[in-house]
Formats: structure tokens, sequence, C-alpha cells
């Protein structure tokens, strides 16, 4: 009877290990939902794109270079994000954005100004 128990815990936790659904979000990819990153960092190399995603149940969202929704004029930042208007992405939307200039990037909404990302760009 012990042996039925052990062999019926271990397919009980095969069968929830093999059911959970993690998703790995790749280093060059900004998730965002309704009113935030699914993330807080992301990594690219030099020349490299971010992809911007917004959720098809997500939000409209401006992204700008800067913090808690203002921007902030920054050398080296892609032009797209680096001016008051910012980007404009709507739910079910990707767009790239290439960084060529190794810093770091902060990334915020204007819509929704507690939206932070830090980009990481590589040599």
């Amino acid at each position: 009877m012990k042996r039925v128990g052990i062999v019926a815990l271990t397919l009980l936790a095969l069968f929830v290990v093999g059911c959970s659904r993690t998703k790995i979000i790749p280093h060059d990819e900004a998730h965002m939902s309704g009113s935030s990153f699914l993330q807080s960092s992301v990594t690219v190399k030099a020349g490299q794109a971010v992809k911007f995603i917004d959720a098809s149940d997500g939000a409209p969202h401006k992204l700008v270079i800067g913090t808690n929704g203002t921007w902030t004029a920054t050398d080296g930042a892609p032009s797209q994000l680096n001016n008051s208007a910012g980007m404009s992405i709507n739910p079910g939307q990707t767009i790239d954005v290439v960084f060529s200039t190794p810093g770091t990037y902060p990334v915020t909404c204007t819509v929704h100004p507690a939206m932070q990302l830090t980009v990481t760009v590589t040599p």
C-alpha cells in the first residue's frame, strides 16, 4: 500500500510540473499589459532591436525615454522614444526599436507613469 501511495504522489508531481505554463520571455522582448511591463528590464547588444509587444487585451501606451511618465532627453537613445511625443503602441501591436548606442536607458509610459522598463545595451 505504501508503494502505491509513493507512485501516486510521484505521478501527481509529474502532472503538476508538466502542466505548468511558465512563459520564458526572450531577453530582447518587452511585453506590456494594460498598465505595466511584464518584466523590469531587457538587454540587447548595440544595433539590436527591442521588440515592444502590447498584449491583445492590453491598452494604448505612449512610450518615452524617462521615468515616472516623464520624458527625459538622453544622448544615444532611439529617436522613436527620445522625444516628448513618444511612440504610440496599441493592443495587439508589436514594434521593433533599434538601440544603437551602448548604455542604460529607462523607458516609461506617459499614460501609465508606473510603467518602468530598463533597457541595457551592451557593446
